[in-house]
């Protein structure tokens, strides 16, 4: 069953690159989870019994969620750094890009 934010994900929401505290990706993941409506975060396995997947980009995940709403609470989610600007424009990543 969606949750709430996957039912209020609304035409005016697109993927945005967020860059999260060192180390706190998965941690900053659940979080970010409870106000975007969809939260990517790329894993790469590994061959070692018992290692636990590494993210393929440190400090990086991707959030599709409509920026004019909520990017204050984007922003202020525990274990988030910041939204990543390229230039002056925010990191805006296709769905083809993300999938």
């Amino acid at each position: 069953m969606a949750n709430d934010n996957q039912m209020a994900a609304s035409k005016d929401s697109r993927w945005y690159m967020v860059r999260t505290k060192r180390g706190k990706e998965v941690w900053a993941r659940s979080e970010l989870e409870r106000i975007a409506s969809k939260v990517f975060l790329p894993l790469l396995g590994t061959r070692r019994p018992g290692e636990k997947p590494k993210p393929m980009f440190s400090q990086c995940l991707f959030a599709y969620l409509d920026i004019q709403r909520k990017c204050i609470d984007a922003r202020y989610t525990q274990g988030i750094e910041s939204i990543v600007f390229f230039g002056n424009e925010l990191a805006e990543m296709s769905d083809v890009v993300v999938q």
